[in-house]
């Protein structure tokens, strides 16, 4: 079975998910990972091959502050609307593969 497992670049929503893939690998299914390219090394250490953004921006926990700076001052549902607007829904069109 093919398998491809996809993750925002945030070790909270990426290492839960390498355990299966690893799993899955080793029962011989052709699993691979779609993430952000800070995510590589693990991957490989992992023994699971990485599929890179292409058009996405990887924002991630060391670079989310430099992307949008505005995001300390935020707090409460603010904060969590803007994390959902800017940091999952805006990147949508370059996850796109057409």
């Amino acid at each position: 079975m093919n398998i491809l497992f996809a993750s925002m670049p945030f070790d909270g929503h990426f290492l839960p998910m390498t355990g299966l893939a690893q799993r899955l690998r080793r029962d011989g299914h052709d699993v691979r990972f779609y993430t952000g390219p800070s995510y590589a090394h693990k991957l490989q250490l992992v023994g699971v091959p990485h599929v890179p953004f292409r058009r996405a921006v990887e924002i991630n926990s060391k670079n989310v502050a430099e992307c949008f700076p505005e995001i300390g001052r935020l707090k409460g549902r603010e904060r969590v609307a803007f994390d959902a607007e800017k940091i999952f829904f805006s990147n949508i069109p370059g996850h796109a593969v057409i």
